[in-house]
């Protein structure tokens, strides 16, 4: 991503209340991580909580010029004070986003908003008036994580729209120190005609076997699962390991189902337990083992949720 440039008009929080910003940067480093400003404002109209806005942001490639508008308010920026316009950006992007971001260990944020009537180079785009984010309109797809009735409550759902992974992962704190996991798990609704993974499930990196190369390279996960590529859910145990140094991919090691049939609605107690020569896998009153053939090593990258 370095030189693509990068803009946003957003409605924002800060010490002294809520208020609304245009904002231009230029990524400096391949993967977009760090960034130069080029030019930053607020508007000057004020925002309350509760009330609908019409954001927009637009840019003229000719001119090689930015326009942000808050309700009637409008800014330009450039061409003067951009870089100029070599070619189109190296990853193009456009999204529509809800951030928070912590710089201290004394603080807590909660944020909630809703987007309606969309509009792409001046046409209507969507209104979201479909009870599922339509797919041939936006690359990503949904999950929702949420405390409800004393339960962690997590949904995912993807579609043939989406080739990517989506993932609700709560991670434990300090996972070093961490070797047995058990939850109760109840699958509430499971769709699933076109054969993905889908899985709910708990897990973790234990240790790693020695393989040479850093990263994840070596390093040895275990799950109990609920779900699977079928139409109906199974119950799986789960030994794997990932053939590359960013820990992308998986490659199994061990595995094996539990026999008890799974009913939506109903809980089950799923456990895993490594004792640093040997796993337990319990699904209900089925127990199961693996013990490692390989060297056991510290892990590379500690993890489990």
């Amino acid at each position: 991503m370095t030189g693509d440039i990068f803009a946003e008009v957003s409605l924002r929080d800060g010490p002294t209340g809520l208020y609304a910003k245009w904002e231009v940067a230029r990524f400096t480093n391949a993967d977009g991580t760090t960034s130069t400003g080029l030019g930053s404002g607020n508007f000057t109209a004020p925002v309350i909580q509760g009330t609908s806005y019409t954001l927009y942001i637009s840019y003229d490639s000719a001119q090689n010029k930015f326009t942000f508008r808050f309700g009637i308010e409008e800014y330009t920026f450039g061409p003067t004070d951009l870089p100029a316009r070599v070619r189109d950006p190296n990853s193009p992007w456009k999204a529509l986003s809800n951030r928070i971001q912590i710089n201290d260990a004394n603080s807590s944020c909660y944020l909630s908003g809703t987007f309606d009537n969309v509009s792409k180079n001046g046409a209507p785009y969507d209104d979201f008036s479909s009870s599922r984010i339509d797919q041939t309109k936006w690359a990503s797809y949904e999950f929702a994580r949420e405390i409800s009735g004393g339960k962690l409550r997590t949904k995912v759902r993807s579609s043939t729209g989406s080739t990517s992974t989506i993932h609700s992962r709560p991670d434990f704190i300090g996972p070093s120190s961490i070797n047995i996991i058990q939850a109760k798990v109840t699958p509430v609704q499971y769709e699933n005609a076109q054969g993905a993974e889908v899985i709910a499930r708990l897990a973790g990196r234990f240790y790693n076997d020695g393989t040479p190369g850093g990263g994840y390279l070596g390093d040895v996960a275990a799950e109990v699962r609920i779900g699977g590529t079928g139409t109906n859910p199974i119950a799986i145990w789960n030994v794997f390991t990932y053939p590359d140094y960013e820990g992308t991919g998986n490659v199994s090691i061990a595995s094996g189902s539990f026999s008890t049939p799974i009913t939506l609605g109903n809980t089950y107690t799923c456990f895993i337990g490594w004792n640093g020569r040997q796993f337990t896998f319990k699904f209900e009153n089925e127990v199961t083992f693996y013990t490692p053939t390989t060297p056991i090593n510290p892990t590379h990258n500690p993890g489990k949720g």
